[in-house]
């Protein structure tokens, strides 16, 4: 009599979840860059423009790796990309201690910007093809970007902590090192054999320039941009805010963490709700939240208000990045050949966002004061956001118009 088999038992680390923690501690180490970054250079004798220069740096750059990126991630090589990628921004992340003059500044927060887009571009077009199934990529997504939640929460509570006990120096080595944790994760695979129903994978992904031109990726590309145009002034500005009103490094971190709790949790439940609403107006009605919220900010200068508001906008950006990203990925689908695409220009979009938002929020800044960008920029960005909407779905209309009667 033959022995009894077993099934297979999955493995509770598939590559799916290894993802999630190799962007975990990823995120760890950016929200905690972004936390104290703007203090630190204040700290340093820079104005508000100076700030908003360098901490548009990291995105500058971070965008001008985004398309090579996802050329990149669709190689035989992407996971030994996510590898170097992490390594090169825990040495850029420490390196921070050491720059002490605006040049070294600038050079540190070029290099962790760049080594952050890669990273994240690589590890979205791989979490696209970890994906088995149609029906797991709301959900997936919505998990995902939990996890990246969970990591900027963590970065964002014990970060003003750090500098208040270490310093700002120490407190960077510490930081760089956090990002080292991810290195075992960050070489996850797709078990071979794995596939997709009624996926055909091609031999060899290629690039597809063309399809940057589609409606269906540019769209969430463009509800991307809107939002990380609205989180960078809470980012960059918001900081130089609590404190000019005295809250502390501390208690700043504390309400950076809210934050990004808040949007750990709707991540995780906005994943669920695709089979009821359109994830179109889950991001737009999300963004004219955000826009609302943002512009009241400066009616408060205390802690407790301070912190109901930061943790709603929270919550709001959890609906706009789920419902966009989604819509991304939902256009890549099972084809190999878009993953990359999809990747790089979502990604494009977000990065977009964060290197001209610092720069005008800087320069504004200067010319009408700081509490004036809370609402100058989020009617403006919303005002574009809408335009460009009503835009693309007349040209859409347009569109299936020709094909019917063609």
């Amino acid at each position: 009599m033959g022995a009894v088999a077993w099934p297979a038992r999955r493995p509770i680390l598939t590559p799916i979840r290894q993802m999630y923690l190799a962007m975990f501690f990823v995120a760890i180490t950016a929200a905690a860059l972004s936390s104290i970054f703007p203090p630190y250079v204040r700290t340093a004798g820079y104005d508000v423009a100076a700030v908003g220069f360098l901490v548009s740096l990291f995105s500058m750059t971070s965008l001008a790796s985004r398309l090579p990126a996802g050329a990149l991630a669709v190689g035989r090589h992407s996971h030994l990309v996510a590898t170097g990628s992490t390594l090169l921004l825990a040495a850029s992340s420490a390196a921070y201690a050491l720059a002490g003059d605006f040049l070294g500044l600038a050079v540190v927060r070029s290099l962790s910007g760049a080594t952050y887009g890669l990273i994240t571009t690589v590890n979205m077009a791989l979490l696209m093809e970890a994906i088995e199934r149609p029906e797991q990529r709301a959900s997936t997504t919505g998990w995902y970007l939990g996890w990246l939640a969970a990591g900027y929460a963590v970065g964002g509570y014990v970060s003003g902590f750090l500098v208040d006990s270490l310093g700002f120096q120490l407190a960077y080595v510490v930081i760089g090192a956090a990002s080292l944790v991810a290195l075992p994760f960050s070489r996850a695979r797709k078990p071979a054999g794995a596939g997709r129903s009624g996926a055909a994978e091609a031999p060899r992904a290629a690039w597809r320039w063309p399809a940057l031109l589609s409606l269906t990726l540019l769209v969430p590309a463009l509800q991307a941009f809107t939002l990380n145009a609205l989180s960078q002034i809470i980012w960059t500005f918001y900081p130089l805010y609590g404190l000019s009103v005295g809250l502390t490094l501390g208690a700043l971190g504390v309400q950076a963490g809210t934050f990004s709790l808040t949007s750990m949790i709707g991540r995780m439940l906005v994943g669920q709700i695709g089979s009821r609403f359109s994830y179109r107006r889950v991001a737009t009605g999300a963004l004219l939240g955000t826009a609302a919220l943002t512009a009241i900010v400066p009616l408060f200068r205390s802690f407790l208000p301070l912190l109901v508001l930061v943790a709603m906008l929270g919550a709001l950006r959890a609906g706009a990045l789920v419902g966009s990203m989604v819509a991304a990925v939902e256009y890549a689908g099972g084809d190999a050949r878009k993953r990359g695409v999809a990747a790089g220009v979502y990604t494009f979009g977000t990065d977009s966002a964060m290197v001209s938002s610092p720069l005008v929020g800087g320069l504004l800044a200067e010319q009408i004061g700081l509490t004036t960008i809370f609402w100058a920029l989020p009617a403006g960005l919303i005002a574009l956001y809408l335009a460009l909407l009503g835009g693309s779905a007349r040209a859409d209309r347009a569109e299936r118009a020709r094909s019917q009667s063609g």
